[in-house]
């Protein structure tokens, strides 16, 4: 297996950015973060722990995130999604383990089905970045940081600079952000805060995407249940 890296016209890539390559299929990949990782054609990765987002990455070095991905869920090849001025790999978010499945190479249903998905939250992550503002945007990723939390409160979150790259942003708004949700109670300090009024963002997130139930809110986001 091979990694693609678009980074910039010349080839290079990114500073900084390990590129996980010649990977026997049988062997499990152990990334940092930041790491990325694209999986061989037809193979069934399965993210062990930690977590990965989905990216696309541009000739000029440039990315935008589109969807994150964690345990259990299955990492598709991403060949077929690929142009000449963009491809697309999976990005360590944290220390994450990614390992092949027992399962034979996915037949046709299960093919469908995962792109299906995975088209459906490229589509989530496009919506997101045309009609919602950063701040609604930061709230969204809060909710699913919240529903991935063993008590459903005590948010892991990335750096604020990984945040402002996923959110198409840039650091100081993240900064800005987060320090008013701890000034409004929202949040809790420190570097893994707690959520303190989850109301508070499903009640903004529901006004500005026009959704009455709280149901209707977190299918939206891709949430598949709330704690």
């Amino acid at each position: 297996m091979t990694a693609r890296a678009p980074a910039n016209a010349d080839g290079d890539h990114p500073a900084g950015v390990r590129m996980i390559r010649e990977v026997r299929r049988r062997d499990a990949v152990v990334m940092k973060d930041g790491d990325l990782f694209d999986p061989p054609v037809a193979e069934n990765a399965v993210v062990d722990y930690g977590g990965v987002t989905l990216e696309m990455l541009m000739v000029d070095g440039s990315s935008l995130s589109l969807c994150r991905m964690g345990p259990g869920d299955v990492l598709l090849d991403l060949e077929t999604f690929c142009t000449p001025v963009f491809s697309l790999c999976y990005r360590a978010d944290r220390p994450t383990r990614i390992s092949w499945t027992r399962r034979p190479a996915f037949g046709a249903r299960d093919a469908y089905d995962g792109m299906q998905e995975l088209l459906v939250a490229c589509m989530r992550r496009v919506h997101e970045l045309a009609c919602l503002q950063t701040a609604h945007r930061l709230y969204c990723e809060l909710l699913r940081f919240a529903a991935e939390a063993p008590d459903g409160v005590s948010l892991v979150l990335p750096s604020q600079g990984q945040l402002a790259l996923r959110l198409c942003t840039t650091r100081e708004t993240i900064s800005r952000e987060l320090s008013f949700l701890r000034r409004e109670g929202v949040l809790s300090a420190g570097r893994e805060p707690r959520l303190l009024n989850r109301g508070f963002l499903v009640s903004t997130l529901s006004r500005a995407l026009g959704v009455i139930e709280e149901a209707d809110l977190l299918r939206s986001l891709g949430i598949r249940h709330a704690r």
